[in-house]
């Protein structure tokens, strides 16, 4: 059997539709082919040749940015207004002072929701509790909720909204990527998702050495960096999931105790949901936008080359090939050799595990299930005390659609006020092997050099 992993040519696009479009001729409208084609998925499914019978299936959710879930969803697409939350009833004014987990907060249901309807059509309110009109897909589609089918998008919610927004409170630096003159007065460092998400993972690293151990501002920062690690997380058990609970109240409180005077945004108050959402969706990282961001990102190189930003018509041919799949194990280059020719420590490590290994296949550089793994890289396997241990990198064996590490245990311990891990290589030096999926994360870490300690900032909350 042989695995694949996808790519952004596995997204398909169903329509195109113009802003001016969906306010002129309303969601009902341009969305009706498109729900057309659902409802026949619904009732009578695709057929499959192969199968010989047709295949039933449901939408089971919505993924957009909070402007596009409010406008298919029926909600109030202004988020400075009375109720600005698809996913409870709470007030604006009151999300300064109370909490989701307070319990003050009607989470918004089927029931509830009807019953705002109903009363928005027989009082003709231009909005009632944050709901403007009917969501068409909850009409029309029989396994669809409204209430229940728009998860939230971390890239917006975290990365484009609440990091920025705090770095700009917190920070006056400008690395690793300029920060404008005016971000005081903006109130945000701007920045995308990447940029963002990586200036929030190095910064202890950049500048941990220059801040006091007691700096108030620092610890929003932390603690927001802990929050990310744990969101990101592919996987959650519940123990992660009220640890991440515990980390949102905690952040909350030391937010406003540093900044008196700033607003809880509505993507805080959004965030204090993201507990509740994790058990109702899953790992909220597999339903961000960014997957779909990648795939707009040809439209926009069309746009930015032609420099036409005005009254934009873009057609494109789809080509009728299936989408093409990366398979499993890549590997550019490979060293056959005998085992008894290489590095004698290697050599012992692959007899203990692998006694009638003969050759082995060698590689400096290996990418296996979307993940790049070089030597010196650092990985995560095994756990001591509640924390997780590193190895080294120090070669890879590839083994027809196996990979398998040559690593060296690391000691590691954690710092703080560097939300990162210091490493040194561990007095028991014997070389071990590690197949991938062995590994206690998958993520391949890369270690940096801070006041003459080796540190390693995690990518994403580690399960252990």
């Amino acid at each position: 059997m042989v695995l694949f992993t996808k790519k952004i040519c596995s997204y398909q696009k169903t329509a195109l539709i113009r802003t001016e479009d969906v306010k002129c001729y309303g969601y009902d409208s341009v969305l009706k082919p498109l729900v057309d084609d659902l409802i026949t998925l619904e009732q009578e499914g695709l057929f499959i040749a192969k199968l010989g019978k047709s295949i039933k299936g449901f939408v089971h959710c919505i993924v957009a940015d909070d402007l596009g879930a409010h406008g298919i969803a029926g909600f109030v697409e202004s988020f400075s207004g009375k109720y600005v939350c698809r996913f409870c009833t709470a007030e604006n004014v009151d999300i300064q002072t109370k909490e989701v987990k307070s319990g003050l907060f009607s989470a918004r249901s089927k029931e509830i929701h009807t019953s705002h309807l109903k009363a928005l059509e027989e009082n003709s309110f231009s909005s009632h509790f944050g709901i403007k009109r009917k969501c068409v897909l909850s009409e029309k589609l029989s396994y669809f909720s409204v209430t229940q089918s728009f998860p939230p998008d971390i890239a917006h919610d975290i990365f484009e909204g609440i990091v920025p927004v705090e770095i700009a409170l917190c920070l006056t630096t400008n690395r690793p990527h300029v920060v404008p003159l005016s971000y005081i007065t903006r109130k945000t460092i701007g920045g995308n998702v990447h940029e963002n998400w990586s200036l929030l993972r190095y910064l202890p690293l950049l500048i941990g050495t220059r801040v006091p151990s007691n700096e108030p501002a620092w610890q929003v920062l932390c603690e927001l960096k802990d929050i990310v690690e744990l969101v990101v997380s592919p996987f959650h058990t519940e123990e992660s999931i009220s640890y991440l609970d515990f980390k949102i109240s905690e952040h909350r409180t030391v937010f406003k105790e540093v900044f008196p005077h700033e607003r809880i945004l509505p993507k805080h108050h959004y965030l204090e949901h993201y507990p509740w959402l994790i058990r109702q969706f899953g790992p909220l990282v597999a339903l961000w936008t960014i997957r779909f961001e990648a795939k707009h990102s040809f439209f926009k190189r069309v746009i930015r080359h032609t420099n036409c930003y005005k009254n934009c018509t873009i057609l494109i041919k789809f080509p009728a090939k299936p989408p093409h799949y990366k398979p499993l194990l890549e590997v550019a280059d490979v060293s056959t050799l005998p085992v008894e020719v290489i590095n004698q420590d290697i050599a012992q490590a692959v007899k203990q595990k692998y006694p009638h290994m003969d050759t082995v296949d060698l590689a400096k550089n290996v990418s296996y299930n979307g993940f790049n793994y070089r030597i010196g890289m650092v990985v995560a396997h095994g756990s001591l005390a509640g924390l997780p241990e590193f190895c080294e990198i120090v070669h890879m064996i590839v083994l027809q659609e196996t990979l398998i590490f040559i690593v060296k245990k690391l000691d590691a311990w954690y710092l703080e006020h560097y939300r990162s891990y210091a490493l040194v290589m561990s007095t028991t030096r014997q070389l071990r092997l590690v197949e991938a999926h062995e590994l206690t994360d998958s993520y391949p870490l890369a270690h940096y050099m801070v006041g003459g300690r080796r540190l390693i900032s995690l990518k994403r909350y580690i399960h252990v």
